[in-house]
C-alpha cells in the first residue's frame, strides 16, 4: 500500500473513477490509449467514448458489427482510472485469460481465423454505417435523435477498437514464432522486414498529401508565412485564389481520403480537415524537394520484402518452408487488419464532432451554453439531462450548464500544466517486479534497473541505425522547425504525423508498440525507429547527438550533450 504523500499528485478518490483506491494497484499511463490520448481528457470524451472503448477491450468487443471476435486476455479490475484528467490503465492481467489466450489464439487460427472476414466483410459494415451517419440531416434531426445517432456510433467505433487491439495482440506470437526461426538459420535477416512494402489505407491516404503539397508548391502556398490562412482561405472556398485551377480539385480530394485524421481520440479537438495548421504542416514536409514519395518508398519496400522472403524460403526444407508461409500470410493479414481499420476507424471523428457542435449549438443558442464547443466540457449525463429536461422560465442569472462548462474548461485548462507520472507506483518500486512480462514486458518498463539515461531502451520497430541531431517535437506545432534528416524525439506519432517520416532519418517515441502507427510507417519508409521509451522527450534535448538501433531497441545520446 503507498503512503498518502505518495499518492498527492493524484488528490483524493473523488477523481478516480469507480471511487476506488489506486493504491495497492499497478497503472501505466503510456498504455492502451497511450499512443491515441496525450493530455487531460474533455469531460465528454472521459464519459462517453472512454468508458466504451474500455469496456470493449475487457469484454471482447461489443457486436455491433455482425461478427462475433475471439476473446482477449483481460486486465483486472477496475481497467482504468482517470485521475487530475489524466488516462491511467490497469497493468495487472486477470491470469485466467492470460493463461487462456494462447489456447484460443490456436483455436481461432485452426479454424480459419477472424481477419479475412473482417476486411472483407465487417469493416465494409462499418464504413457502411459511417456513411449513413454522415447522411443524416443534422440541422434537420431532434437532438434526441442525435443523441440516439451518437451512442450507436461510439459502440460501432469501440467494435473497431477492439479489432485494432485484436490484431496487435495476433501478430505478437507469429512475429516471435517467426523470429525464433529466422535466428536459428538466418541470423542476420530481422522479422520486421518482412512486414514492409504492403498496400494499406494509410499509404494510400499519403499518396493523396504528397500529390497535393506537390500541388500547393506549385500554386505558391507553401513556404509562406501565413500558409495555413491560405489554406483555411482555400478549404472554404473549395479552392484557392491565385493558384493553379487544379488545386481546388487536389484539396477536395485529399481531405475526402485523409481529412478525417486525428491527432488523438479526445473530440475536443478539431480533425485534419478542420485544422489548416496541421494540414499546413504537412503540406510543407512533403512538399520539400528531399521529402521521399510515398508510393516510391512502398515499392523499394516491397521489392526488399520479397527479396528477403524468397532468400528465406530458398534455404528452408520443404516442411519448414510450408510452416514459414502460412505463419507469415497470417502474420500479413493482422498487420493489414491492423492498418486498415486504424485508417477507417478515424471517419468517424467529423460526425462526433458535427453532432455535437450542431448540439452544442442549440443549447447556445438557447442560452444553456455559453458556445457550441462548450458542448465539450459537459459531462454526458450532464448533456443529456440540458439536451431533454423541460425548460422553464429563462433564468435571471447566469444558466446552470453554462456555469458547468467554463469550470470544467478552466480545470482542464489547468491540468495541461500538470506533469503526470508515466507509471504508479514509480518506475523502479518493488511493486513493479512482479509485473506481467508477457504478451508485454511492464517489468522491463517500469521496474528497477533501468539504464542511464544516455541509453534509453525500448522496444525494436524498424531496423537499422542512424545517427544524426535530435529534434524534441511534442506537438505538430514543435514539428514546424523540423529538419530533413534530424531524428525525430516525441512522445508518439498519429496519423496526422506520417508526412514528416519523409523528412527524417529516424524515429524515437516516449509511447508505442511493434506494431503502433509510428511502427508501421516507419519500417514503409525503412527509417530505423525504437518506441515505447517512456522517457525520450525527458532525457533527450533539441541539438543532442543520438544513435537509434532499431534492431536492438536502442538509443544512445551522446554524453557531452547531456
Amino acid at each position: 500500500m503507498r503512503s498518502r504523500e505518495q499518492l498527492s499528485w493524484f488528490g483524493d478518490s473523488g477523481d478516480v473513477e469507480w471511487q476506488s483506491p489506486i493504491a495497492g494497484a499497478l497503472w501505466l499511463r503510456t498504455w492502451r490509449l497511450g499512443e491515441w490520448v496525450h493530455g487531460p481528457l474533455s469531460p465528454l470524451f472521459r464519459t462517453s467514448l472512454v468508458p466504451m472503448l474500455v469496456e470493449a477491450r475487457e469484454r471482447g468487443g461489443t457486436g455491433r458489427l455482425g461478427q462475433r471476435l475471439p476473446r482477449m486476455w483481460r486486465v483486472k479490475s477496475p481497467a482504468y482510472c482517470v485521475v487530475n484528467g489524466y488516462f491511467f490503465a490497469r497493468a495487472e492481467p486477470s491470469t485466467v485469460s492470460l493463461m487462456m489466450l494462447p489456447v484460443r489464439f490456436f483455436i481461432s487460427e485452426a479454424l480459419g481465423g477472424w481477419t479475412e472476414r473482417w476486411e472483407a466483410e465487417t469493416l465494409p459494415t462499418f464504413l457502411e454505417r459511417v456513411a449513413s451517419h454522415d447522411a443524416i440531416d443534422v440541422e434537420g434531426s431532434s437532438t434526441e435523435l442525435l443523441l440516439a445517432r451518437l451512442e450507436e456510433l461510439v459502440r460501432e467505433v469501440a467494435e473497431c477498437w477492439y479489432a485494432i487491439g485484436l490484431a496487435s495482440g495476433g501478430s505478437v506470437p507469429l512475429k516471435r514464432f517467426l523470429g525464433g526461426i529466422l535466428k536459428a538459420e538466418f541470423s542476420d535477416v530481422d522479422i520486421l522486414t518482412l512486414l514492409r512494402g504492403f498496400q494499406t489505407s494509410i499509404i494510400g491516404g499519403q499518396r493523396h498529401l504528397y500529390n497535393l503539397a506537390q500541388s500547393a508548391r506549385q500554386a505558391g502556398i507553401l513556404g509562406r508565412a501565413d500558409a495555413a490562412q491560405a489554406l483555411a482561405t482555400a478549404i472554404a472556398a473549395g479552392g484557392a485564389a491565385d493558384s493553379p485551377q487544379d488545386f481546388g480539385a487536389q484539396l477536395a480530394l485529399a481531405l475526402a481520403e485523409v481529412g478525417h485524421q486525428i491527432n488523438t481520440l479526445d473530440f475536443v479537438h478539431p480533425c485534419l480537415q478542420e485544422s489548416p495548421a496541421d494540414l499546413a504542416v504537412a503540406l510543407e514536409a512533403y512538399g520539400r524537394r528531399s521529402a521521399r514519395n510515398p508510393d516510391i518508398a512502398l515499392q523499394k519496400s516491397a521489392a526488399e520484402r520479397e527479396q528477403i522472403s524468397n532468400r528465406i524460403r530458398d534455404g528452408l526444407s520443404t516442411k519448414k518452408r510450408k510452416i514459414f508461409n502460412r505463419l507469415l500470410a497470417a502474420l500479413h493479414r493482422y498487420e493489414t487488419v491492423l492498418d486498415n481499420t486504424t485508417f477507417d476507424i478515424q471517419r468517424a471523428w467529423p460526425i462526433f464532432r458535427r453532432y455535437l457542435r450542431e448540439i452544442g449549438g442549440r443549447l447556445s443558442r438557447d442560452g444553456r451554453l455559453d458556445a457550441a464547443d462548450d458542448v465539450f466540457f459537459l459531462t454526458y449525463d450532464d448533456l443529456r439531462r440540458a439536451c431533454l429536461e423541460r425548460r422553464g422560465a429563462r433564468p435571471s442569472g447566469a444558466d446552470a450548464w453554462a456555469v458547468t462548462a467554463r469550470d470544467n474548461r478552466r480545470l482542464w485548462l489547468s491540468q495541461h500544466d500538470l506533469d503526470p507520472p508515466r507509471c504508479i507506483p514509480p518506475p523502479g518500486d518493488p511493486a513493479w517486479d512482479g509485473a506481467m512480462t508477457w504478451p508485454i514486458n511492464l517489468r522491463a518498463i517500469c521496474g528497477a534497473g533501468a539504464p542511464h539515461d544516455w541509453i534509453l531502451r525500448g522496444i525494436a520497430a524498424s531496423p537499422g541505425s542512424r545517427t544524426g541531431r535530435a529534434r524534441v517535437c511534442r506537438t505538430l506545432d514543435d514539428a514546424a522547425s523540423l529538419e530533413p534528416g534530424e531524428i525525430l524525439v516525441t512522445v508518439r506519432t498519429t496519423p496526422n504525423w506520417t508526412p514528416l517520416f519523409s523528412q527524417v532519418a529516424a524515429i524515437v517515441t516516449d509511447v508505442g508498440a511493434a506494431t503502433s502507427h509510428s511502427s508501421i510507417i516507419a519500417r514503409e519508409f525503412r527509417i530505423p525507429a525504437v518506441v515505447g521509451t517512456q522517457q525520450a522527450t525527458r532525457v533527450v534535448k533539441d541539438g543532442d547527438q543520438v544513435t537509434v538501433d532499431g534492431t536492438a531497441g536502442l538509443v544512445h545520446v551522446e554524453l557531452q550533450s547531456l
